[in-house]
């Protein structure tokens, strides 16, 4: 397919690109690298609005993989370097619609994020949820945006798969769970002597604060990851793995 080739920064759809922001344009995300672009495509409502090459992108083998989507542009290594939001890039960058997940109206393992900051946390987050089969996860307070770029890279395209809703009021959503929910909280029960309820809801908090104490209130109980008393704390995500692990270990084969 014949591409279009820019090889001036001050082309618009070049500075499209380069003042591309989440907050001036929510409905739009920016896809960077093979693997990102390989999982949006297979939602059926997927839609590139434009896609930048790199020549060097071009005389690749894995070009052969995207080179009948729809207008690509080619532009100079030197260009594509300025405007990809890595300092590495593949060469391959799209801005693209973002999709819409069907929700999960009768969910049994939802996970819920209360103010976490670091966009790289909150990718891997999604994508353990993703791996640990979560039905559903929750944005409450203020958290970091799911897609942003840098998010969208730690998540490897879990965004694509896993029903995110945001909600303002805990206490009016659980009247609608069926379910235990779980805060959290390093003055909770030991992880080793709890068994973790089929149908769980498990709230996890900022990275420097933790759940807070009104929706700790909120919570059916409090849980604890046990671990060596040198150590302070776990990372969040690292929290969240070990969680929806031990769900899965407890129920998912059984």
């Amino acid at each position: 397919m014949e591409t279009l080739k820019i090889s001036s920064a001050q082309n618009p759809i070049i500075k499209t690109f380069k003042t591309f922001n989440r907050r001036k344009r929510p409905d739009l995300i920016c896809l960077d690298g093979t693997h990102l672009h390989t999982e949006y495509l297979k939602s059926p409502v997927a839609k590139l609005w434009h896609t930048l090459v790199s020549t060097k992108f071009i005389n690749s083998v894995e070009f052969k993989n995207f080179s009948e989507l729809p207008d690509l542009i080619e532009i100079p290594d030197s260009l594509m370097a300025k405007i990809s939001p890595t300092k590495s890039p593949v060469g391959l960058l799209s801005l693209a619609s973002k999709p819409q997940i069907p929700p999960n109206h009768n969910p049994n393992f939802v996970i819920i994020f209360e103010g976490i900051q670091d966009p790289g946390n909150i990718g891997t987050m999604l994508r353990s949820c993703l791996a640990m089969n979560v039905n559903e996860v929750l944005l409450l307070g203020e958290n970091t945006d799911i897609w942003s770029a840098k998010a969208l890279r730690a998540g490897m395209g879990a965004q694509f798969h896993v029903p995110v809703k945001t909600i303002t009021n805990l206490n009016t959503w659980k009247k609608s769970f069926a379910g235990t929910i779980m805060a959290t909280s390093l003055e909770g029960s030991s992880l080793s002597e709890t068994t973790l309820p089929k149908c769980l809801a498990l709230i996890f908090g900022n990275e420097g604060q933790g759940v807070s104490a009104t929706t700790q209130a909120l919570a059916d109980k409090t849980l604890k990851i046990p671990m060596n008393n040198n150590a302070e704390s776990l990372n969040v995500a690292s929290s969240l793995a070990i969680l929806t692990y031990e769900w899965n270990r407890q129920h998912y084969n059984n």
